[in-house]
């Protein structure tokens, strides 16, 4: 399993969402909107499936809408993280 591929992967596939800067690692200084892909926290490898040949990794996809929380930044980023449509 190479890491590195795979949030390159998910970051490609996250740059097809038009408008929306992508990026497969955390950056320093994000310009909203942007995604970016980092492994999960803990666990990051299930190890449960690992002893059935499986190897299952778990990441991250944080969205940044804006600077501030508020409604425009609330509705944006609905529009992300919605299971249909464009975003």
């Amino acid at each position: 399993m190479n890491v590195t591929s795979i949030r390159g992967g998910l970051r490609t596939n996250l740059a097809t969402i038009s408008g929306l800067q992508t990026y497969d690692f955390a950056p320093a200084s994000p310009t909203p909107p942007c995604a970016y892909v980092k492994p999960h926290d803990s666990p990051f490898i299930n190890r449960a499936t690992m002893q059935k040949g499986i190897v299952l990794a778990l990441f991250d996809v944080v969205v940044l809408v804006g600077n501030v929380v508020d409604d425009e930044s609330q509705d944006k980023l609905d529009g992300y993280i919605a299971t249909s449509g464009t975003g």
